[in-house]
């Protein structure tokens, strides 16, 4: 039979190797074992960091204070940057993000356009409040260094949903509907702005706690910690979805 080879053992990962072997210069000759010297350019690395593994941290060893990890480099940068760059992302954010959402909205369809109400009480919710939030969680995922605080979180997203009322409002007033009545500019203006406010910030409730969970540690970000008030968010602007197609349907107020 033919001698086995070692070359691709797991046992000859640094990972694996005694501490004192793992210290020395040769190890860190891997790029995701090496020294941390600061920047925000080693994100990808640090982000599969070997220090990070739970085969890793399960041998019992211990993260030296200079690894090129993902908590040393999020607790870098976050030091590092500054409170104008900061607010000026933030503010960048803050612009793009509601238009962004309704061209997705409008490049994702009604999903299954023979059932109309479906996609009004199913589809759509999920999906708008879904892009509402989508770039701050981006930001998030990728440099969550950037926000400074939940305050930043929260305007970002509502001036997003207000962002995405308004356009939608006159989308909807000035192309998909002829001559609307007044109660109906009244109703869009009023009820279907504050519903697009007030799930995005249910929305806000969950990408606050994936943002802290995250910062307190600095740990990588979780979009799971998110999930139930996105859920939440969806669900409420279903039910409303729902409860304007019976309006309409049974008063036939406009």
């Amino acid at each position: 039979m033919p001698k086995k080879s070692r070359s691709h053992s797991i046992h000859d990962e640094p990972g694996y190797m005694p501490s004192s072997v793992v210290g020395n210069t040769s190890a860190h000759d891997e790029p995701a074992l090496g020294n941390f010297k600061g920047g925000d350019n080693d994100s990808d690395i640090a982000a599969q960091s070997v220090w990070d593994e739970v085969a890793t941290q399960g041998l019992g060893y211990e993260t030296p204070e200079d690894a090129l990890c993902y908590s040393n480099w999020y607790a870098y940068n976050a030091q590092e940057c500054s409170f104008i760059k900061s607010w000026g992302i933030v503010l960048l954010i803050a612009l793009v993000s509601g238009p962004l959402a309704v061209v997705g909205a409008m490049l994702g369809g009604n999903g299954d356009s023979s059932l109309p109400w479906m996609a009004t009480v199913f589809w759509a919710p999920i999906m708008e409040e879904n892009l509402k939030i989508m770039g701050v969680i981006i930001l998030i995922e990728r440099f969550p260094y950037f926000y400074r605080s939940p305050i930043q979180l929260f305007l970002a997203i509502v001036a997003s949903a207000v962002c995405f009322a308004v356009i939608e409002n006159l989308m909807y007033l000035n192309v998909y509907i002829e001559n609307p009545s007044e109660s109906l500019v009244t109703w869009r203006w009023t009820i279907c702005t504050g519903l697009h406010v007030g799930a995005s910030s249910i929305a806000f409730l969950g990408v606050r706690a994936m943002w802290v969970n995250s910062r307190e540690a600095f740990t990588k970000p979780l979009v799971k910690d998110a999930l139930p008030y996105i859920i939440a968010a969806a669900c409420l602007h279903g039910a409303y979805n729902l409860f304007a197609v019976l309006f309409e349907l049974t008063l036939q107020p406009f």
